[in-house]
């Protein structure tokens, strides 16, 4: 299944604004060390980031593991990679699937 992003509520720390869908913006993998990171735009809602808003704030996570070479879908593989990793902002977040 395809994952368009996570929801969990997340405050942004500048604004006080509570965010509660975070969809895939970035990623960059780190081919000496075997590691990743993602980006996630967070929004105040799934139908902010459907009708084009922009985003609240970005917030990042940090993955000890590499996408698979040949990856179909980056933004699914990288919110299951945050799902699955150490605890981190999206720890217990719930994937929102495409419809």
């Amino acid at each position: 299944m395809k994952i368009v992003g996570l929801e969990i509520p997340i405050e942004d720390p500048s604004s006080g604004v509570t965010t509660q869908f975070h969809a895939v913006a970035a990623y960059a993998v780190m081919l000496l060390n075997g590691t990743s990171s993602a980006t996630f735009a967070s929004y105040v809602s799934q139908a902010a980031w459907q009708a084009g808003k922009r985003p609240v704030a970005m917030v990042s996570a940090q993955l000890k593991e590499m996408p698979p070479p040949g990856i179909q879908d980056p933004a699914t593989w990288f919110s299951e990679a945050v799902l699955r990793a150490e605890a981190n902002h999206f720890s217990g977040a719930k994937p929102i699937t495409e419809a």
